[in-house]
């Protein structure tokens, strides 16, 4: 279910309005805007039906007085079937909203809502889903223009080329005896001539140092296609606190949602649904950072306190075999107070899906589900659930290699000018799991020396995937980042209790790569320093 919520006509005074939307117990607000007599909203809002048709259903749109001080007031509510919008599929909607008395208000809103019915429900095809009026059925097949018969002799050449590539691939990693039978036909012709010509272009056997991908790992894709990840808000139990105003933050990859408060309890209930959209790589995916923080509300925004926190990396979810939570306890805690237990736990649902792809079925809700909370927590198989605090410690002693002028503006001057004065000085940030630490800067130096250490404290084991390694210049401007290497987490420790050990590394040296130097003012591969993809260019270690 899509609402774009377009315009609201016929309000009265200037005053910050809000917009609440509720669909099957899950609200979503619009931004707050400061309007007159009208407003020009243009938000979008996506609901998952998770199969289960619209009959019977209401959409709930409420139009409220925001106010800084009291709380917000409520100007009309509009109460939507959507059955006509499960036959039709799409409605446009300008309709007056019913304030308390239930008379009807000068107040118009303008909706644009959209319904796709699950995969496999019947409906008729309309005329205007076509580019243009259907007069054959033929009409739809896509022709293959590039599909056609070749000559004998390009045939010849294809077979040729065909087989190469198998033995360049085959060379790259070991293949099944199916493929190697199947090649067998094709390479008998070519078992004479190591270097054959075709196009201009020598194909030599040669041997190539590149790992050979996974075929079962999905996060070895590097292609960005569009990513939701959903989160359920349901409740909360256990908060520490007397008379408190909880309500729950959720952040994913820089995006927050916040929920209702509620006064005046420790057991809140929720139900709220969030929905953040992401277009990137798997493998970029799966380093965001999913944080669950209860506060206490106080009159003004800025003094609430924090109750607890959770923190996981995505890469969590994508592991399970659904990519989702069900229902699961999230334990919160204080990181600031590593003596103190759990602070509190909140029930959540997450799931994470590409675009386009089904959700997953929904389970039926156990009975205990909601009395052991200890025995359901959101946590991986594996992870126990008492997890005591450790300290991770990082030594970073000294790095070579590295270019000497500085990049950007003033390295592209210099190099301008062939002066040789403009040098980098270099320091290196560690962060994992929210955490950031940086060493000192050394000034003006090619080769610098830290023998630094850096310290976090965090629950274990650690619910993230990996370390990422940052070389930076402190640059006059902006910082720059120089190169950055990422350390998984699952390479260097094993979870096993008879031969299984902590994550333990080196000392080793990390090679550093990256964007090619003297890129100029326009560096359109600055994202292969930044850890976006894998660098190109060997930037020292």
């Amino acid at each position: 279910l899509t609402v774009c919520v377009q315009r609201l006509t016929g309000l009265s005074g200037t005053h910050d309005r809000q917009v609440k939307l509720t669909f099957r117990g899950f609200t979503q607000k619009t931004r707050k805007i400061r309007c007159g007599q009208e407003a020009d909203i243009g938000e979008l809002f996506r609901w998952p039906h998770y199969g289960a048709p619209l009959a019977g259903e209401c959409l709930s749109v409420q139009v409220v007085n925001c106010s800084r001080v009291f709380s917000p007031r409520p100007l009309g509510t509009l109460v939507i079937s959507l059955q006509q919008l499960q036959n039709t599929g799409h409605l446009v909607l300008q309709e007056a909203l019913v304030d308390e008395n239930l008379r009807v208000s000068p107040i118009q809103v303008e909706l644009d809502l959209k319904y796709q019915p699950p995969e496999g429900a019947t409906g008729a095809w309309s005329e205007e889903d076509f580019g243009a009026p259907i007069q054959d059925s033929l009409e739809l097949i896509i022709p293959n223009v590039g599909f056609q018969e070749l000559e004998p002799g390009e045939a010849q050449l294809e077979r040729r080329a065909v087989a190469l590539g198998r033995r360049l691939a085959r060379s790259l990693g070991q293949q099944n005896d199916e493929e190697n039978e199947l090649e067998l036909e094709l390479e008998q012709d070519l078992d004479d001539e190591p270097d054959v010509e075709l196009s201009g272009v020598v194909f030599s056997p040669l041997k190539s140092r590149a790992r050979v991908l996974a075929h079962g790992d999905p996060f070895q894709v590097s292609r960005a296609q569009d990513f939701q990840v959903g989160v359920t808000v349901l409740e909360a139990q256990k908060l520490v606190g007397v008379n408190i105003n909880p309500y729950v933050a959720v952040q994913v990859g820089g995006q927050r949602r916040v929920t209702a408060t509620q006064r005046g309890t420790n057991c809140p209930f929720y139900n709220e649904y969030f929905l953040f959209e992401f277009h990137d790589t798997r493998l970029r995916l799966q380093d965001l950072l999913l944080e669950i923080t209860a506060f206490h509300s106080q009159t003004l925004p800025f003094m609430a306190t924090r109750i607890g926190t959770f923190r996981m990396d995505l890469g969590i979810v994508l592991d399970q075999p659904d990519g989702q939570f069900y229902q699961r306890w999230a334990p919160l805690h204080d990181p600031r107070d590593t003596r103190a237990g759990t602070k509190g736990f909140v029930k959540v649902t997450l799931s994470v899906r590409a675009r386009g792809d089904l959700p997953p079925p929904m389970l039926p809700p156990a009975p205990e589900h909601c009395s052991d909370i200890e025995k359901n927590l959101l946590l991986p198989r594996g992870v126990p659930a008492e997890r005591p605090w450790a300290r991770l410690r990082g030594r970073l002693y000294r790095a070579e290699g590295l270019s000497a002028l500085r990049q950007g503006l003033l390295g592209s001057l210099a190099r301008a000018l062939h002066d040789q004065r403009v040098l980098v000085e270099p320091y290196v940030r560690v962060s994992f799991l929210g955490q950031e630490g940086e060493t000192s800067v050394r000034a003006q130096a090619a080769a610098p020396e830290w023998n630094e250490q850096l310290s976090f404290v965090e629950l274990f084991p650690l619910l993230t995937r990996s370390l990422r390694l940052q070389l930076r210049d402190d640059a006059p401007l902006v910082d720059a980042a120089l190169a950055t290497h990422v350390l998984d987490l699952r390479r260097i420790s094993h979870p096993g209790r008879a031969a299984g050990f902590n994550p333990t590394f080196g000392p080793a040296w990390v090679p550093l790569y990256g964007s090619p130097p003297g890129a100029g003012l326009r560096d359109g591969l600055q994202g292969l320093n930044e850890g976006v993809g894998q660098g190109i260019w060997f930037r020292g270690r």
